[in-house]
């Protein structure tokens, strides 16, 4: 199967698996464009020496979740927390156990496992601020969050999607039991480990 016909076949899997409805030709087919082309292998060496390689990677994982967001029904958000950092690395990791797979695949995959903690509406976004630090973060992945932390036994308040002393007190004791930096924060990393 030559390359072109391997990369149409690959999209119709993927826009299958992920629910994204189709539009192509009239024969199903459609062209991939480029890094969604290439290999788990050589997302990782552009990865390693960093550059415009690995910045054609970025805008690619961003504009097929982009994408995503926009063309699947009841999405507002399909990677409410998890910033393009940490969805390259989330991927990274993937491929390093895949190094042979497609890379569309491999990112098709990332937002299968995502769905189960989508937003499907709209959420605002509040602050989180915690000594010097501030991050943005939706207010529904800030409820989640609190609801987590609770189940828990560390947050003893309503989550109600409102950073306050209790939910920063609750987070650094999370980190504080996960080895974490104590920030108080509800940071990429604390999150993922609230997440998985």
């Amino acid at each position: 199967m030559s390359r072109t016909n391997l990369s149409i076949s690959l999209f119709i899997v993927l826009a299958t698996l992920s629910g994204i409805s189709r539009s192509a030709d009239r024969d199903n087919k459609f062209a991939v464009k480029s890094v969604g082309a290439t290999d788990c292998q050589r997302y990782l060496a552009a990865r390693k020496l960093g550059g415009s390689e690995y910045a054609l990677y970025g805008g690619y994982i961003g504009g097929f979740v982009s994408a995503y967001n926009q063309l699947t029904a009841d999405t507002f958000d399909i990677s409410p927390w998890q910033n393009m950092d940490t969805l390259a690395g989330m991927l990274a990791s993937h491929c390093e156990r895949n190094t042979g797979e497609n890379f569309a695949l491999a990112l098709n995959r990332m937002i299968g496992a995502l769905k189960q903690a989508q937003l499907d509406k709209a959420s605002i976004s509040v602050e989180a601020k915690a000594g010097d630090g501030r991050i943005m973060i939706y207010e529904e992945s800030l409820r989640r969050a609190q609801t987590k932390l609770a189940e828990l036994g560390i947050y003893k308040g309503l989550p109600d999607g409102r950073f306050g002393p209790e939910t920063e007190t609750a987070l650094k004791a999370f980190q504080e039991q996960k080895g974490l930096q104590q920030s108080g924060l509800p940071d990429q990393i604390t999150l993922f480990h609230l997440s998985y």
